[in-house]
């Protein structure tokens, strides 16, 4: 019954994710805007399947859960807390982020550490990304991204800064 309701197309999830150079999220915020029924109904199947509430689930998992009711629209943002089915990894030199997310109507907005080079959208713009669904059938959204990794200023910038001030600070007791 959850799924009928919510494939009638009463939901919209937006993501906003951004991973960093290791692999790890600087952030990863879900949005979903829905009825209060539906709210309910998913309410209930998280307490069905998690034996809680969807704001404890999240406060248990570490994550911040933040809920805004006006009339019949329930708009809860959950931060920090990302989805099971995703995989970030570095592969060859870059970073590859591949996730299956369920699609409603489903707004996916993935920044990369580094230049995207390849990706399954047609909307990139240097390392940032998106996806736009209006599937209300609940289908899967591939979301899938591989970006070039910054590379670390490493010894040679350490070395070249030392450089710099010794020949600054020598400069100036000469003077």
């Amino acid at each position: 019954m959850i799924l009928v309701v919510i494939s009638s197309g009463c939901v919209s999830l937006t993501y906003d994710v951004k991973v960093d150079k290791k692999g790890e999220f600087d952030k990863f915020d879900i949005t979903m805007e829905t009825s209060t029924t539906v709210y309910s109904l998913v309410n209930e199947h998280i307490k069905e399947k998690e034996g809680k509430s969807l704001r404890q689930y999240v406060a248990d998992e570490g994550g911040k859960y933040s809920e805004v009711r006006n009339g019949d629209t329930v708009k809860v943002k959950i931060s920090g807390v990302p989805d099971e089915n995703i995989v970030v990894e570095q592969v060859d030199g870059y970073m590859v982020y591949d996730a299956d997310v369920e699609s409603f109507e489903t707004h996916y907005y993935l920044e990369m550490p580094g230049k995207i080079i390849e990706s399954n959208t047609d909307v990139v713009n240097g390392k940032k990304a998106e996806w736009h669904t209006l599937d209300g059938g609940g289908s899967k959204l591939n979301v899938y991204a591989k970006s070039e990794i910054p590379a670390t200023p490493g010894f040679g910038f350490f070395s070249t800064t030392i450089v710099l001030l010794i020949a600054v600070f020598g400069m100036r007791k000469r003077s």
